[in-house]
């Protein structure tokens, strides 16, 4: 089955794993009840979801280095056409929750906006990251993906050894 289609080159899997995420964030937000038999079920059905996050992360790293790996690629306007998507949004809610903590209003805290600068930093890294995935080869790319892979291990390593 071919999910790719022809007329706009659109990549159909990124759009299953678009909605795949998408249905991930809402079971995470989703209010878990503490009482009844349900509950730790639920509550292991929001562990298996976390990482919805890093999946849509993943997926708008692979379509921006997809679409800056062309050799007319041209980083200043790709930074301002990134950067008003995310600037003025990020300006109006945090302005909104500066005004409602100020009001004294519960649960307007700054923190829920976390996943902009995420996005501010992707994009940024963006560019340096494509030229140099044109310029290695692949042995180097796989090489310091394996020491990537190796580094997120540490965590786990902490649990097993002194460090």
């Amino acid at each position: 089955m071919n999910l790719q289609t022809t007329s706009s080159r659109r990549n159909l899997h990124y759009d299953l794993l678009r909605i795949l995420a998408c249905t991930m964030v809402i079971v995470i937000h989703a209010p878990m009840p503490q009482e009844g038999w349900y509950g730790p079920l639920l509550s292991g059905l929001s562990y298996i979801c976390a990482p919805s996050i890093g999946l849509f992360i993943m997926i708008s790293g692979a379509l921006l280095l997809h679409k800056s790996s062309q050799d007319n690629f041209d980083t200043r306007a790709f930074l301002s056409k990134r950067f008003d998507k995310i600037l003025w949004p990020t300006i109006f809610w945090y302005t909104l929750g500066y005004m409602l903590h100020y009001c004294g209003i519960p649960n307007s805290e700054y923190g829920v906006l976390w996943f902009m600068f995420t996005l501010a930093g992707l994009y940024l890294l963006t560019p340096i990251l494509s030229r140099w995935l044109r310029a290695a080869s692949r042995k180097e790319v796989e090489f310091y993906l394996i020491l990537w892979c190796v580094t997120l291990c540490y965590p786990f390593l902490k649990l097993f050894f002194k460090m």
